[in-house]
């Protein structure tokens, strides 16, 4: 059995409680503001350089002061870039004091550099001369730094251009702002406000690809939306899906463009309705072309088959180049591959 209590034992433990009871009756609670840190805004340095067939890439992105900070250094890189005559032959440049080269993760990445005190990575990326339009790689990087597209209009105050050994480059430069309220970025707790007219948000296409296509993987910030390698034996062609914002340079300066990389002569705007076809693919009229390089080309004679076609602001070019007879061999395949995209139905709209 509990033994009994002492006698004083009841008013022990009533002082104790009258002790407990006033200390908390005396302890103040008090109510502290931890101010909330927010991260520095992005900032975004790019670089835009079209070199005969090729256009080339270098782009940095991180926390504003750290970019800040690496200006100086990056536009010394640029400006350090040559151009061989020889494309077999490697570009040169020179590495400011605190940068190093590193391997690059994406297989279609040239290099891969880490600059100054903050180790941020600098890109640097070549891809076809269809890539060169200003505008669309603008809202490409916009997008990755939580920035809404923009028109032409809006090119001129984050854009400047600089001529660097006889070529003309264009200079990108934008921030992101943290505070949704005061910006163009959203804040987390707001709704995104409309976009205003003339901004394009490309949507992708669904499509099939023909049975023995292997995908080429398309790494983040390509121009890409899809690319694929067709093979026979030891020679190889490949076939790219780029989308541009707005006439993308208009019809016939992308089909001389085309036309130019496999050696052939520019055509004149009377000339294009006979090198042309059009033909309707999923209601919209699609734009096809073939062109096969001269004959004095040989053995490296190459042909183009390309599609191109305009979906809402979004212009799309679709293209297969490589070996004549590759391609030859790859036309019907091509050919299916294009009429079989299809682009989702506005809302409301007929199905």
């Amino acid at each position: 059995m509990p033994r009994p209590l002492p006698p004083l034992a009841p008013a022990l433990c009533g002082g104790l409680a009258l002790l407990l009871l006033a200390g908390c009756q005396d302890e103040e609670i008090r109510h502290y503001r931890v101010p909330r840190t927010e991260a520095p805004p992005t900032r975004f340095l790019g670089a835009i350089l079209p070199v005969g067939e090729k256009v080339w890439f270098v782009t940095v992105s991180g926390p504003a002061p750290a970019v800040t900070d690496l200006q100086p250094a990056f536009e010394q890189f640029v400006r350090s870039l040559r151009f061989p005559e020889n494309e077999r032959t490697r570009i040169t440049w020179t590495l400011p004091a605190d940068w190093h080269r590193e391997p690059s993760r994406e297989r279609l990445r040239y290099a891969t550099f880490r600059a100054g005190p903050n180790a941020l990575e600098v890109k640097v990326h070549t891809f076809g001369r269809e890539s060169a339009a200003v505008l669309p790689n603008v809202n490409r990087w916009r997008g990755q730094i939580g920035l809404p597209p923009i028109t032409e209009a809006g090119l001129a105050p984050i854009t400047r251009e600089i001529t660097m050994d006889g070529r003309t480059i264009t200079l990108v430069d934008m921030t992101s702002n943290n505070h949704g309220s005061h910006g163009d970025t959203p804040s987390p707790t707001t709704p995104p406000p409309p976009q205003p007219p003339g901004t394009v948000t490309p949507a992708r296409p669904r499509f099939q690809a023909p049975a023995g296509w292997e995908s080429i993987p398309v790494g983040p910030g390509s121009m890409r939306t899809a690319a694929f390698r067709v093979s026979d034996g030891a020679h190889s062609a490949e076939v790219t899906v780029i989308p541009f914002g707005g006439a993308a340079g208009g019809l016939l300066a992308n089909v001389n463009r085309w036309r130019g990389q496999i050696g052939l002569g520019a055509l004149t705007e009377d000339q294009l309705p006979k090198e042309t076809k059009t033909v309707d693919v999923d209601g919209l009229p699609v734009v096809l072309v073939d062109f096969t390089g001269p004959a004095s080309a040989g053995d490296k004679r190459q042909r183009v088959l390309g599609a191109i076609l305009r979906h809402d602001e979004t212009t799309w070019f679709i293209k297969l180049q490589g070996p004549a007879e590759l391609v030859g061999k790859q036309q019907a395949a091509f050919e299916a591959f294009v009429r079989s995209f299809r682009f989702a139905k506005p809302q409301g709209g007929t199905p």
